[in-house]
């Protein structure tokens, strides 16, 4: 069984949030949300609830938030996991990759790292 600090996301769950995260930048969000804000949900593995307090109705947290109904907690474990893993070894050095002040756009350049790194786990077909 793999444990909640284990956990990797799907794939299509990683994008998914990144197209909607680009959207949200696109309607002129990306500043609502600083890095500091995006460090502390990692940390404290709250970033859907801090991104759903920022940003009210910008995006579908549906899939991440915790609650009654558990479906997606992998995913949402995965997510964070993911982007954790991503921000260790590029907090600090932001600005190299092209992100000065929008925690959106670091949160972007996270789930685009996490790719890279092959950090998520394809969508099996059954």
């Amino acid at each position: 069984m793999t444990t909640a600090q284990e956990q990797k996301p799907f794939l299509a769950i990683l994008t998914l949030l990144g197209f909607q995260i680009n959207s949200a930048i696109e309607e002129g969000h990306g500043d609502k949300v600083s890095f500091n804000d995006i460090y502390t949900g990692l940390e404290k593995r709250t970033l859907f609830e801090i991104l759903q307090d920022k940003l009210p109705g910008a995006l579908d947290l549906g899939l991440f938030r915790s609650g009654d109904d558990n479906r997606y907690i992998e995913q949402r474990e995965g997510i964070i996991n993911a982007l954790a893993s991503a921000a260790s070894g590029m907090k600090g050095s932001e600005e190299k990759y092209g992100v000065r002040s929008s925690g959106l756009s670091l949160m972007m350049a996270y789930i685009l790292e996490a790719i890279q790194q092959e950090y998520w786990t394809p969508l099996s077909r059954r």
